[in-house]
């Protein structure tokens, strides 16, 4: 059987967020799919200008003393850039499985 080692994921066209995926192992599980293992960062604002923008606007949520800081804190919240709620993400993976698959 041969697989795709990676793919490459575009996720909004007008900041060009460009995700390389890549498949590291086929494994076979038990568990109910989709299933999440393991997250890394959180996401960043939407449209805050791309990869450039998203490291300006956390480099000012981080910077009292700039004058969008206001901004910035509007734009991350009370979280820090990077910041990642696994256990939300991990929640709303679980609803993508079929019901009877669910596990409690």
């Amino acid at each position: 059987m041969k697989f795709i080692r990676a793919l490459l994921y575009l996720y909004d066209f007008g900041d060009d967020w460009e995700h390389v995926i890549t498949l590291k192992a086929v494994v076979e599980t038990d568990a109910p799919l989709p299933h999440l293992l393991k997250a890394q960062n959180g996401c960043p604002p939407e449209d805050c200008g791309g990869p450039g923008g998203a490291e300006y606007w956390a480099g000012v949520w981080y910077d009292k003393a700039h004058a969008d800081h206001r901004v910035a804190l509007e734009m991350f919240g009370a979280h820090e850039p990077g910041w990642l709620d696994f256990e939300a993400l991990q929640k709303a993976v679980t609803k993508l499985q079929p019901k009877s698959r669910r596990v409690k």
